[in-house]
């Protein structure tokens, strides 16, 4: 599948603010506006365009999401990524009432982010690994995902970081499980944010976790 790249931004940059880029799913897409509002006058701040989907997408895609970083003006300062929740999507069958294989293995999983980590530092951007929300409880409609499954994926994916000391890490599946405003949404099993005030929460979550990123960044 083919992707857009972002749209050229120089124009519209500030350019006495750093320039930060969000690269993920449509998780990244509930709270894009509230993460870019609690970042105004702090970073010029960008998603890649369309949703992520899983690793094997951002390892196909992300050089093109990360545009001509080496021009004067279109480097990046800051990068959070996260990919999971497509990787884990598992086929439900409900005449067995089993689940299917994952749609990216978990050791390919591991591989996938290795290799997305190797484009990233090329850009020597400060790196943020973004944990994958939960899944709140099992779906087992056309997107179907098991509960616990977000688990699985999150300690593989800090398997890899951890070799990759550098690399900081905002823990937003912590976050959603150990705050009582998401109470309600955890007895759901979409594992979407659709309410605007919990997209606030995240986007202010993740925009404190740029920040520490800028900020570790000037010492």
């Amino acid at each position: 599948m083919d992707v857009p790249p972002l749209v050229d931004s120089v124009a519209g940059d500030d350019p006495d603010l750093p320039r930060v880029l969000v690269v993920g799913d449509s998780i990244s897409m509930n709270y894009h506006d509230a993460a870019k509002a609690a970042l105004e006058g702090v970073a010029n701040y960008y998603r890649n365009e369309g949703n992520g989907s899983s690793t094997d997408h951002g390892v196909k895609n992300l050089e093109v999401w990360l545009g001509d970083y080496r021009e004067k003006g279109r480097h990046w300062d800051v990068i959070q990524f996260n990919h999971g929740l497509h990787d884990l999507k598992q086929p439900y069958d409900a005449t067995t009432g089993t689940w299917g294989d994952y749609a990216v293995p978990l050791e390919k999983y591991r591989e996938n982010l290795e290799r997305e980590v190797a484009i990233l530092k090329k850009t020597e951007a400060t790196l943020i690994w973004c944990s994958t929300t939960p899944v709140p409880n099992d779906n087992t409609g056309q997107y179907s995902r098991r509960k616990g499954a977000a688990v699985e994926y999150n300690r593989a994916a800090m398997e890899v970081m951890r070799e990759h000391p550098e690399i900081q890490i905002n823990d937003l599946h912590a976050f959603v499980c150990k705050t009582n405003a998401f109470d309600q949404w955890r007895m759901g099993n979409d594992v979407h944010f659709w309410s605007q005030d919990l997209q606030g929460l995240l986007g202010e979550a993740v925009a404190a976790s740029i920040a520490k990123g800028l900020s570790d960044r000037r010492k």
